[in-house]
């Protein structure tokens, strides 16, 4: 079966944001749009694995429960590898931050032939991470030739043919998606818009990152795909415990 839209959600420690979401994306898209959800369980944490096989299972949606907690980043890549034959490919966080309905826009705009399609939060949040998605962004329009002016973020919408390119293009022992998507954007340009929207306040958990945990991630990003220091083979960035559809 081909989907419409894939839909991969990196879980950490959260549960019924999760549950939430669920509904909030299978309210807003079915049945015009058939869509498949991926369930990516990071936490290393028994009891949030529990609590989404009872409560979000159902028809379209994936579970997949990790071995341990290896980040957001091998969450998303684990989705995308597990999701099915989908025409456009999209990522949301788990938190319930980031709104259905501005999700909803994304694909809309995708649809109008755009490569990948970031949504942007309005100056609100936390000051760390909008002060490291600014880092990011130099970065990347720095080295990997994303247009200036343009952001990414873990808010995004992709047509199949960039998800699959971001997947079996990666090489070494990290992997960042945006940074995949845009390694090769001087030779192959990217169609890329950024749609912003009003974030919401987190009702659950609070976030994994410090400026230690952020400048380190420059820190790899710049290693691994500016001076191209990690050109070994693709190797296993995560585990898996249990698959559960």
């Amino acid at each position: 079966m081909t989907y419409d839209l894939g839909i991969v959600v990196p879980v950490y420690r959260s549960k019924e944001s999760v549950h939430i979401l669920v509904k909030q994306l299978k309210k807003a898209f079915e049945p015009k749009v058939r869509i498949q959800i991926c369930l990516v369980d990071d936490s290393d944490d028994g009891e949030v694995s529990r609590y989404l096989r009872s409560h979000c299972l159902g028809p379209g949606v994936i579970v997949v429960t990790l071995a341990g907690n290896y980040g957001q980043q091998a969450a998303v890549l684990c989705g995308l590898e597990r999701l099915g034959d989908c025409q456009f490919y999209g990522t949301i966080d788990d938190d319930l931050q980031q709104p259905v309905k501005a999700f909803q826009r994304l694909y809309e705009k995708a649809l109008k032939g755009y490569d990948v399609v970031y949504g942007i939060p309005k100056r609100r949040g936390n000051l760390l991470r909008l002060l490291g998605g600014r880092m990011r962004d130099m970065l990347f329009s720095c080295l990997l030739g994303v247009p200036r002016g343009m952001r990414v973020s873990s808010f995004r919408v992709m047509t199949a043919a960039v998800a699959r390119r971001a997947v079996s293009g990666r090489k070494g022992s990290f992997f960042y998606l945006s940074a995949e998507i845009y390694k090769n954007g001087r030779r192959r340009p990217v169609r890329t818009a950024n749609l912003s929207y009003i974030q919401r306040e987190r009702k659950e958990g609070k976030s994994g990152y410090s400026l230690s945990t952020l400048a380190g991630l420059w820190g790899r990003i710049f290693w691994h795909y500016a001076l191209r220091r990690d050109n070994a083979d693709a190797k296993t960035l995560y585990r898996i415990k249990e698959i559960i559809k």
